[in-house]
């Protein structure tokens, strides 16, 4: 796979804390009101918040541009740790010719990729990396960790407790080793992804991606979890008792189980068989749709009474029995899953992975002409 750098700029070393944001989706909106609000120099004022996003952003933009250096073409080595977690990739540019092997495993909103193209085409700016996977290589890891045993230009702790590091390596280092990749999954980005393409074929032109290369055994994959709301009690006994429920104490479930918590009790079910023996309907999230959430509510997508949960944030079993809920847990995924998804062109249900720690906007800047 060819690699190369990406014009773009970095935040300044000193202002970096200040300008680099959490993870906007982990965000409600008052959260990002209060930080911008908190914070001039805020990435959030470049986003755009408020009933005109778009003045917003630009009018953002304007004020934090300062906080980033002049823009060249270059690559990084980038890298996030969180807790346990530590992830360490390469920020660089993948060719529009190369998007072929970037592979998806969700499906995309069409309004949310068209406001996405707006925002680029008006403000013209992007700064979150589209996080993608790749099979480990030698060559890759060779690469990491010569570059990471030299001094960082920038090594800054953000306010939600992600430490986020930075080395510049060379483009020629970055193309070498990407030679070694036959193609990378998308983990972090499907709508940014599809809108650099509508973009691209909206604009008659061919940009990069801005992307971050992690190795694939370097990332920490977690299931969603869901909670029913307003739910008619009795076909939730009726289902637990289809599905053979046991009541349990346990934590977790197993691969191909679920545990359902329901009227302030803990049931273990065990997930029949999917229909397909495709990967994605093999997955213990479209076992979970197929056999339980769609008899209950005739849907599975969330939104509305059916809410996703990402593994990592716990459930208050009392809130659910308030709101006359019912939540499923599921054990989580694994990254070969989801890469066999991929390489079989299916889509896995929505909100079936959380990959975190997730790359942070505010640190890189790639302007778009």
């Amino acid at each position: 796979m060819h690699l190369e750098p990406i014009n773009v700029s970095l935040v300044r070393p000193e202002l970096a804390k200040r300008v680099a944001i959490p993870a906007y989706d982990n965000m409600t909106g008052r959260e990002r009101a209060e930080l911008a609000e908190q914070e001039p120099l805020s990435f959030l004022h470049a986003i755009g918040i408020g009933p005109s996003p778009i003045s917003a952003a630009l009018e953002g933009l304007a004020r934090v541009r300062s906080a980033f250096d002049q823009p060249r073409p270059r690559a990084f080595v980038y890298r996030l740790q969180q807790g346990l977690s530590l992830q360490t990739g390469v920020v660089c540019g993948i060719p529009f010719d190369q998007l072929g092997l970037v592979k998806p495993h969700e499906s995309t909103s069409p309004a949310r990729v068209e406001a996405l193209v707006e925002y680029t085409e008006q403000v013209g700016v992007v700064s979150s990396p589209v996080a993608v996977a790749y099979r480990h290589t030698e060559a890759m890891e060779a690469l990491l960790a010569e570059t990471t045993a030299s001094i960082p230009s920038h090594d800054f702790l953000s306010q939600d407790g992600l430490r986020q590091t930075v080395w510049e390596v060379t483009g020629e280092a970055v193309a070498i080793a990407g030679v070694s990749i036959d193609a990378v999954y998308i983990t972090d980005g499907h709508h940014r992804v599809a809108s650099l393409k509508a973009y691209a074929e909206r604009n008659e032109t061919t940009p990069a991606l801005l992307s971050v290369l992690f190795a694939h055994d370097d990332l920490r994959v977690a299931a969603f979890n869901r909670i029913l709301l307003r739910v008619d009690p009795s076909e939730v006994r009726t289902a637990l008792n289809r599905l053979g429920a046991e009541p349990t104490q346990i934590e977790r479930p197993a691969p191909g189980e679920t545990i359902v918590l329901f009227e302030r009790e803990r049931w273990l079910v065990r997930l029949p068989p999917a229909a397909s023996d495709s990967p994605a309907a093999r997955l213990d999230s479209a076992r979970l749709d197929e056999h339980v959430i769609v008899p209950l509510v005739g849907s599975a997508v969330p939104g509305g009474n059916i809410v996703a949960v990402p593994g990592p944030v716990s459930i208050d079993e009392e809130q659910v029995a308030a709101g006359h809920g019912v939540a499923f847990l599921l054990a989580d995924p694994s990254i070969d899953q989801m890469m066999a998804v991929a390489d079989a062109g299916e889509n896995m249900p929505a909100k079936s992975t959380y990959f975190s720690p997730k790359p942070r906007s505010g640190v890189f800047l790639r302007y778009f002409d």
